[in-house]
């Protein structure tokens, strides 16, 4: 397993490790109590996964995916994984870059930037 990705918030500190089969693990730790959580998974074939974020109990990470930007989604209760595609109208899937996004945690949203 190789480390692969963090994120922090001010109650948890997730990591995200991974082997080359595709096979992870993340790791919560919650800074009040330092409990920690583990959850295990398989990702889908030929993912490359570039960022992390937690969002209540589901995990989230830009993507690709034989060329294409995806956002997949984990739960961390259960570890099942949906990748989620991105599309702008007649542009294909692959001429579409996922830049950056960001979570907004007292709505429940996420703000995708991309570029064409």
């Amino acid at each position: 397993m190789m480390f692969r990705e963090l994120y922090y918030n001010d109650d948890f500190v997730y990591n995200m490790y991974a082997t080359k089969a595709g096979e992870f693990v993340i790791t919560g730790v919650q800074m009040s109590t330092l409990d920690i959580t583990k959850t295990t998974g398989v990702m889908p074939p030929k993912a490359y996964l570039r960022s992390m974020k937690v969002l209540g109990d589901q995990a989230y990470f830009l993507a690709t995916i034989k060329k294409a930007p995806v956002i997949y989604k984990v739960d961390l209760g259960s570890g099942n994984g949906t990748t989620i595609p991105i599309s702008i109208g007649a542009i294909p899937p692959k001429s579409i870059f996922a830049e950056n996004y960001q979570i907004l945690e007292k709505t429940k949203e996420i703000i995708l930037f991309v570029n064409t």
